[in-house]
């Protein structure tokens, strides 16, 4: 339920699941661990920091047969360090596969 106080058209879900973030520029892929989602953006946690506006793809597994992977390219909004090689990136959803 949306409140008064939240400013989002959409609720974030809590899910703390494996993500792979794959950098467009570079090809270069990234683990780590998203901490929620929503229809137009996620939070991960990942051992790398990425630049604030750069592209990525993402890619987080189902466990279900008849549940499609989320497959999503994204840009980087917020980036903000938690502790030593730990970061919180904030990225929003461009565009579904």
């Amino acid at each position: 339920m949306i409140t008064q106080g939240e400013r989002r058209n959409f609720i974030r879900m809590s899910v703390d699941t494996p993500i792979r973030v794959q950098r467009s520029a570079s090809g270069e892929t990234l683990t780590g661990t998203c901490q929620n989602l929503s229809a137009t953006g996620l939070a991960v946690t990942l051992a790398e920091p990425l630049q604030m506006g750069e592209e990525v793809e993402v890619f987080i597994d189902t466990t279900g047969d008849n549940i499609r992977p989320l497959e999503a390219t994204a840009k980087v909004l917020r980036m903000d360090p938690l502790e030593q090689d730990k970061y919180d990136v904030g990225l929003e959803i461009t565009g579904y596969k």
